[in-house]
């Protein structure tokens, strides 16, 4: 019971701080399915009794995150207090929608009310503005999302040891040399299904959307490392190896992190080439524009000004 606790209140915490951490509770749901399929031979109890088990156990998981979103807002519905409103209200806003269906569907959470009005706001104002967010690849300008816009930002923006693990991972379990199914399933299930989100979800604005992939990743590849290793005790050079590369192309970066592209596509200097936006820049160059003027006095700042139109 405390580990169900503990899973809901995280879960709870990561609804109020991300719209996005809804996507965990279908997550929830296929990682029991997988449960079930694996041990539904080897385990001693019936399949349909731990069914139910997983049930209960989803339940309670998701009334605890219900309630502790519901904190975070105060247990009130109402976005403002002292009868002001939204403006536009609610009820108005999610027929901005472009897709009938979730305009529907909102308008049934709102009418119960299942979540918070400010919340239910936010979910249909990402929505609204996936519609008219333009997207930038590889030096063209795209009208709307693209669907492989997340595949090649990952392979632009994550380092060589970190693609060299993935590509090991993929070969070791595609060749059955890595084994547990559990464990690849519940390292592989989550990211690849918020991958599969993000490409559909037609807002391609930066790497950081797909952001929750990279631990599971991570765990998947130094699975397949640590196996590696115990076929063959040489592949802890490799690990050094990587782990030194690593450093290297992260202390090169500095401090232009948010703008990082690995050496195969030339460096953080070339990432504007092939992607913008929060991938590349978004305003940190500012302090150290202030610190120029301020060295190189105001006669210079001036010319950084734009003419007044008479």
């Amino acid at each position: 019971m405390k580990r169900l606790i503990l899973v809901g209140v995280a879960t709870g915490l990561a609804f109020a701080a991300k719209h996005t951490a809804i996507l965990l509770v279908p997550m929830l749901l296929m990682l029991s399915a997988a449960e079930l399929l694996r041990k539904g031979e080897e385990d001693s109890k019936p399949r349909g009794q731990r069914a139910k088990q997983m049930a209960v156990a989803f339940v309670v998981i998701s009334a605890i995150a219900l309630t502790t979103l519901w904190a975070s807002y105060g247990f009130r519905y109402a976005a403002r207090g002292e009868g002001l409103q939204l403006n536009p209200p609610l009820a108005q806003s999610v027929h901005y929608l472009s897709r009938a269906r979730e305009t529907r569907l909102l308008e049934s959470v709102a009418r119960y009310p299942l979540l918070p009005e400010s919340y239910i706001f936010g979910l249909a104002d990402v929505r609204i503005m996936s519609d008219f967010y333009t997207s930038y690849l590889f030096g063209r300008i795209y009208p709307h999302g693209i669907w492989y816009y997340f595949p090649a930002a990952l392979a632009i923006k994550s380092t060589l040891p970190f693609l060299f693990l993935l590509g090991l991972a993929a070969w070791m379990i595609a060749t059955r040399r890595m084994t547990g199914l559990r464990e690849i399933l519940f390292r592989t299930i989550p990211p690849a299904f918020h991958l599969a989100i993000a490409m559909s979800a037609g807002m391609n604005i930066g790497l950081r959307h797909i952001l929750p992939m990279y631990p599971f990743l991570y765990v998947l590849g130094a699975g397949a490392l640590g196996k590696m290793i115990e076929r063959n005790r040489r592949w802890i050079y490799v690990v050094a190896v990587l782990v030194v590369w690593q450093a290297v192309s992260a202390t090169r970066t500095f401090p232009a992190y948010m703008a990082y592209a690995n050496e195969l596509w030339g460096g953080p200097s070339q990432t504007y080439k092939y992607l913008s936006d929060s991938n590349a820049d978004w305003g940190q160059q500012l302090k150290s524009t202030k610190a120029y003027l301020e060295v190189t006095g105001s006669k210079t700042a001036g010319s950084f000004i734009l003419p007044r139109v008479p």
